[in-house]
């Protein structure tokens, strides 16, 4: 699902320029380049709780620097995301993927059947 996910992603977002990724339809809405980066932040956390077993929202600070605002959108992320062409998006995406990769690549199959306890 992760790799048909990213798929429709790239898909969706090919060509785009800097302007369409800045593009606000409402004063609530969030651009596409924020929603990109939500991507990132998403993929990012859910990798340090699964596969570095730390407990949700106790990241390092500067962690928290890097990835509150593209995690949590809104205000803060229409001031702060914004100016960047596809290719910075795309590489943060994948940076990110290729992390997680990296640490499935370590485990058995096994590993996906395991019930955290702490969210059960």
């Amino acid at each position: 699902m992760m790799a048909f996910t990213r798929m429709q992603v790239l898909a969706n977002v090919k060509g785009l320029s800097q302007q369409d990724l800045d593009f606000l339809l409402d004063a609530k809405a969030n651009t596409i380049g924020a929603l990109l980066m939500h991507l990132a932040a998403t993929e990012t956390y859910y990798g340090m709780n699964s596969f570095g077993g730390i407990k949700w929202d106790s990241w390092s600070g500067e962690v928290k620097k890097k990835w509150d605002i593209p995690m949590n959108l809104d205000e803060p992320a229409r001031k702060a995301i914004k100016g960047n062409n596809l290719d910075y998006y795309l590489n943060v995406l994948h940076e990110s993927r290729e992390k997680n990769l990296a640490e499935f690549k370590k485990r058995e199959d096994k590993w996906l059947t395991e019930v955290d306890t702490d969210m059960a």
